[in-house]
């Protein structure tokens, strides 16, 4: 009853604070934002930026203005998370189409600006398509030694890897040599909990909902970390916590999930997690340049990563291998080029590494009942 303005007045007032309601009521919020999104016309998502634990600006395009938007929102750090910072804004001038030469330039312009004084160091690609238009590298792969970045320079991924082993979990259940309704304890009966093992699904731990916790704590900074190589080596870790909230019933980023996720990809396939990965995902999408690499390996050309983070406390720029994982893992730290990403890309949408229907499950967390129709 109302409409679409009464269902958005109801959101505003169940998910608001009450201070920012007390700013607006959520009657004249909704009427506010009726009338932006009518002359915005249809919205095109164009990126989010993470501004904060619990904020983000989401950047976008407004069809029938032809002008920027940028909405900025905010959340309480606390349950039940409501929002407490709600704005939409438009940019003065509407964005003026682009050519891909003009586009180009552009590109390479704000890269030499960024690189003046070395502070910024990468490898930028944008493809049209299946067409690279422009590719670059820039600033240096290992300061002390002066070394540059070059195109096929291996950057450290951080947890780029989770999809790698969400793609992996999902072939397995494509093949239904598991379910993604088993318990962990259906394929890790050795599980140091095995209480909370028969409690969690694996689609639990894939999307973070199991309470599983995080492999980053004080052990894992005070331990030598050659001591973790495989991913059942990081239990120690969590596997013994309880669970920070009943399976199902809350949502946290679990590092320590995806350790769970990478054992029962090798208990499932009887291979490592890194020659299965290689083998059913690399290696049929053409990433040639995708390896975990250990940081003993006597010579690797992969970029260093810095920080400046100390003891919690902002320092001066150093290396990070003291923060990082020893090897790369199932929730982490694998090192890729720019290139096999794209790669990746291609094959993930082209259904080469894995079907549609479970494809689909892979971009909502839901595994419709038939496969979606072709586009």
């Amino acid at each position: 009853r109302g409409g679409p303005a009464a269902a958005t007045a109801d959101f505003f007032e169940d998910n608001f604070t009450p201070e920012l309601l007390a700013e607006e009521t959520a009657v004249e919020r909704a009427e506010r934002l009726a009338a932006k999104l009518e002359r915005f016309g249809e919205i095109q998502l164009q990126g989010v930026q993470k501004t904060a634990a619990f904020g983000a600006t989401i950047m976008a395009g407004a069809g029938a203005t032809g002008t920027q938007i940028e909405i900025r929102y905010a959340l309480e750090e606390e349950e039940p998370h409501r929002i407490t910072f709600f704005e939409i804004s438009e940019a003065g001038e509407a964005i003026e189409p682009m050519s891909v030469e003009a586009m180009v330039a552009a590109a390479g312009k704000h890269l030499e600006a960024l690189t003046d004084d070395n502070a910024s160091a990468g490898v930028a690609l944008i493809a049209r398509g299946k067409e690279i238009v422009f590719e670059r590298a820039f600033g240096l792969a290992n300061r002390r030694f002066g070394a540059p970045n070059k195109l096929d320079t291996p950057f450290n991924l951080g947890s780029i890897n989770k999809i790698f082993t969400k793609m992996a979990i999902a072939q397995l259940a494509a093949t239904g040599e598991l379910s993604l309704d088993d318990t962990v304890a259906k394929h890790l009966p050795d599980y140091p909990n095995p209480e909370v093992a028969g409690r969690i699904t694996i689609a639990q731990v894939v999307n973070h909902t199991a309470g599983l916790g995080d492999i980053f704590t004080d052990a894992f900074a005070e331990t030598a970390k050659e001591r973790f190589r495989s991913p059942s080596d990081y239990f120690e870790l969590f596997a013994n916590d309880d669970l920070l909230f009943e399976p199902g019933e809350g949502r946290q980023y679990s590092n320590g999930g995806y350790m769970v996720l990478g054992a029962i990809i090798e208990a499932v396939s009887g291979q490592s997690y890194h020659d299965y990965v290689r083998a059913k995902i690399f290696e049929p999408a053409g990433m040639t340049s995708t390896a975990p690499y250990s940081l003993d390996d006597p010579v690797t050309p992969i970029a260093t990563g810095y920080t400046r983070l100390q003891d919690h406390e902002a320092g001066p720029l150093r290396e990070n291998s003291h923060m990082i994982p020893f090897t790369g893992t199932s929730a982490g730290g694998g090192y890729s080029t720019a290139r096999d990403l794209l790669a990746f890309r291609h094959a993930f949408f082209d259904h080469t590494l894995l079907d549609p229907r479970h494809t689909a499950w892979m971009v909502t967390d839901e595994l419709p009942d038939e496969a979606p129709p072709a586009e």
